[in-house]
């Protein structure tokens, strides 16, 4: 089963059968869909309330999390009792120490084993392995009995800002205004900081994609600057979690596992990078020659305040230890969290 969520983001959930016909398989695949995984989604992305799922609130990656839960789907065959999941803790307590990017996840946990000999302990996050999870349950106390015994759990985490929806903000539909995008994420629950970062972040990461590939150095820090008014911030871009999301998706757009090659530029096509690129090599220059010092970021009175109270609420939390003069034996450089 596939389930396109947005542009770029396609959920994939496979059930096995068993049976004693192809129709008695078929009809048992059907019924762990139904039990495991269904009201999951529903509950999950329609918002949908029902009595087959438990909603928790989960901090994972240091961020608030809903968490919708599916039944544990036990099989057994031959004389093995289904025993309970008493390994569910351990999951929790592993999930929430593992660092996880903010937005929409699905995680399915899969366990078997014969006769007290483990077959399969399978964790998948987002359609694909995670090996730290898996490492980390690997001494949980699965069940080890005689007989064929199989768990089976499958939940939805949602928390914080989805960087793939802000993606399909520019796609579906095309051609829409930044305005209107930034009016798309702020109903997603985006800050104004949030959704103005995103605005720009997205079509540059995609623009900083195509730029490297011709050999062009791209801009490794922004300018964050309030429109017609005095005064910026400076900082790193690799610093930022929104930019370093963006990225980590366009890589993937990049490799043809979430957008058409359309749509990739579709989306880079809106980057200042590339436009500027475009003009160097029009008027003759090598994209070798050409490195990019700063992007920069316009923010609205909101979103540059903002802005300003993360300076200083980072400031506050980090205060400056007593610095040599610049130049002298003992100088240090920089703290990495700084803007400046």
């Amino acid at each position: 089963m596939e389930v396109e969520l947005w542009a770029g983001r396609v959920l994939v959930e496979s059930f096995a059968g068993m049976g004693a016909s192809p129709i008695e398989a078929r009809q048992s695949a059907y019924q762990s869909f139904a039990s495991g995984s269904l009201h999951v989604l529903l509950g999950a992305l329609l918002n949908a309330p029902c009595e087959h799922i438990t909603v928790e609130e989960w901090n994972v990656g240091g961020i608030p999390r809903r968490v919708f839960l599916g039944q544990v789907l036990a099989r057994t065959m031959g004389e093995a009792e289904a025993p309970q999941p008493e390994w569910f803790d351990s999951l929790k307590g592993a999930v929430a120490s593992l660092p996880l990017t903010p937005g929409t996840h699905w995680l399915r946990i899969f366990f078997a084993q014969r006769d007290a000999e483990v077959m399969k302990l399978e964790c998948l996050l987002d359609n694909e392995e995670w090996p730290e999870l898996q490492r980390a349950l690997a001494e949980a106390p699965w069940p080890r009995v005689q007989g064929f015994v199989s768990h089976r759990l499958f939940l939805v985490l949602q928390g914080g800002v989805d960087v793939s929806r802000a993606v399909a903000a520019f796609l579906e539909p095309p051609n829409r205004d930044f305005d209107e995008i930034r009016e798309v994420l702020r109903a997603q629950g985006a800050s104004a900081l949030e959704s103005e970062k995103l605005v720009s972040y997205i079509p540059e990461a995609f623009g900083c994609a195509v730029a490297s590939d011709l050999g062009v150095k791209p801009p490794v820090e922004a300018n964050y600057i309030q429109w017609n008014a005095p005064g910026l911030h400076k900082a790193l871009l690799a610093h930022d979690p929104l930019w370093r999301e963006a990225v980590r998706l366009v890589r993937l757009a990049a490799a043809g596992k979430t957008l058409t090659g359309d749509q990739f530029m579709a989306i880079a096509s809106r980057s200042s990078v590339l436009d500027a690129l475009n003009k160097a090599l029009h008027s003759g220059s090598d994209p070798k020659d050409l490195e990019f010092i700063a992007m920069s970021v316009v923010l609205s009175p909101e979103g540059m305040r903002a802005m300003t109270q993360e300076v200083e609420a980072l400031a506050a939390a980090n205060p400056p230890a007593q610095v040599p003069e610049q130049g002298s034996a003992g100088a240090s450089k920089r703290p990495w969290w700084k803007f400046w």
